[in-house]
């Protein structure tokens, strides 16, 4: 079955978000996440991760250990990432990163991406309102839920096509470190040569204050 894609506005309502806007850092705010975002790791380690940017969670054997790293601090957003010890199991990269609508209040989108050697095609997104002190879960599709490696394919690819592309890629979001105001959604494909079947290898979704845009384009893993 083929799967379409329009490429156009995501509205976001406004009056579903509450709270006054408060200087928080973005350390406070990764302190506020729900305890899913930090797997194995409590406020006090949150806390020891921050002022040292390192922290193992310990464990009975050495080779369960977890090793937690701060990567990068902006103003509005923040990268860690946990890793086994050992180098064994999967590495979970994650990102939280701050929107502000034209009336002044704040939200923030957070993201978990899986080691794509081992879990391919595997990420969450999700969306909090900064409320005082808290984060609480936002349900409005800010952006769609159920992307994956169709919205990039070209209308008549074939179905063998499809279904290798299916198996071979993975896709992943990046919160933008480097600018205030995207979301980078990009397909990774086996070879250069699948490229041929797409439409573009990166969707730019550009918060514009009210909603998101996004535009499909070809991009350079260093762009």
């Amino acid at each position: 079955m083929k799967r379409f894609f329009t490429t156009g506005l995501f509205l976001v309502g406004l009056f579903n978000f509450s709270g006054t806007v408060r200087a928080q850092s973005m350390y406070d705010l990764f302190l506020q996440l729900p305890a899913y975002c930090t797997p194995g790791l409590n406020n006090s380690g949150r806390k020891s991760l921050i002022k040292d940017t390192e922290y193992t969670v310990t464990a009975s054997k050495e080779e369960d250990e977890i090793d937690y790293t701060i990567d990068t601090v902006t103003k509005n957003y923040i990268a860690y990432e946990f890793s086994n010890s050992k180098g064994r199991g999967t590495n979970e990269n994650y990102e939280l990163k701050r929107f502000k609508f034209s009336n002044g209040k704040s939200f923030v989108l957070f993201s978990k991406t899986g080691d794509p050697r081992v879990h391919s095609n595997k990420y969450i997104l999700r969306a909090y309102d900064i409320s005082g002190n808290s984060l609480i879960e936002n349900f409005q599709s800010f952006i769609p839920e159920d992307l994956d490696y169709a919205v990039f394919l070209k209308f008549g690819t074939p179905d063998s096509i499809r279904t290798y592309l299916e198996k071979t890629s993975y896709y992943t979001f990046d919160l933008d470190a480097r600018s205030d105001d995207k979301v980078i959604y990009r397909i990774i494909v086996k070879s250069e040569k699948d490229e041929k079947w797409l439409n573009g290898n990166t969707m730019v979704f550009n918060w514009t204050g009210t909603m998101f845009t996004n535009t499909l384009l070809f991009r350079k893993d260093d762009q």
